[in-house]
């Protein structure tokens, strides 16, 4: 695996991804006022893991996906593999975008009870971090592969060389005079 051969848009995703799956652990929102019996514990910061059902999971797939662009770009010498799962990214990040958007307009219960915490505007701001990676590297048709060494240049045999022939096999004909091969000028 070399990480050197990543490109910026496979930077961008990893990098995206791997904030995001942090950032899920993070406080998303705040439920401030929720009565409890005197006694039981309570936190009223939400992760997104609490806080969602079935976005989270979501989320958590996009994460993925963002460090995996990353990993097959660092990992194979191919460009297959890296932009299938670029293509991926881009189109599972594009739809958690838009859910994610929705879920910090429309909060998870009481809208008026519930607060959306800073990392929340963060976890938005890295789901389009991995779309915008996996954008960047499916646009990017670069290979990285080294080009193939420049020889000698090889001589081009002449078409019209008898085959067996010193000039078909790509060797010097002698340089005796072949005699002259202009045709005769007619007399005055």
């Amino acid at each position: 695996m070399d990480a050197g051969r990543l490109r910026s848009g496979e930077r961008l995703a990893g990098l995206a991804g791997l904030a995001l799956l942090v950032l899920t652990f993070l406080p998303w929102f705040r439920e401030p006022t929720r009565y409890l019996p005197v006694g039981v514990p309570f936190d009223p910061d939400l992760s997104a893991w609490e806080a969602f059902a079935v976005v989270d999971v979501l989320i958590a797939l996009t994460a993925l996906a963002g460090l995996a662009v990353a990993f097959f770009a660092a990992s194979r010498r191919a460009p297959a593999v890296p932009l299938a799962t670029a293509v991926i990214a881009a189109g599972l990040a594009v739809i958690t975008a838009v859910v994610v958007a929705y879920r910090l307009l429309n909060q998870p219960g009481p809208n008026d009870q519930i607060e959306v915490r800073p990392f929340a505007y963060l976890g938005l701001l890295a789901v389009l971090g991995v779309a915008a990676g996996a954008w960047r590297t499916m646009a990017d048709e670069r290979t990285d592969a080294e080009p193939a060494p420049l020889g000698p240049a090889q001589p081009v045999p002449d078409a019209t060389a008898a085959a067996g022939s010193v000039v078909a096999t790509g060797g010097v004909p002698d340089a005796a005079p072949q005699g002259d091969r202009r045709p005769p000028t007619p007399p005055n």
